[in-house]
């Protein structure tokens, strides 16, 4: 069984998890800053609980995609 890294996430802020690290002036401008700080894919949770993976690059997202595809031929 392979080994895998956990996703990288900021330290959640309470109830709110990490909303209080988004600029709502400049969503974008926020999430690539954290992109920076934890890599092209990072994790963030809300309020609730609600977690989501982010993938900071076009051809990350390409990648994903293409192994998904593959995966659903399989």
């Amino acid at each position: 069984m392979e080994n895998f890294m956990p996703i990288p996430q900021p330290k959640t802020l309470g109830p709110l998890g990490n909303l209080p690290l988004i600029d709502k002036e400049s969503p974008t401008l926020s999430l690539c800053k954290i992109a920076e700080e934890y890599g092209p894919i990072f994790r963030m949770e809300f309020y609730g609980g609600f977690s989501t993976i982010f993938l900071s690059s076009h051809e990350l997202v390409a990648e994903v995609a293409m192994d998904l595809n593959l995966i659903r031929v399989l």
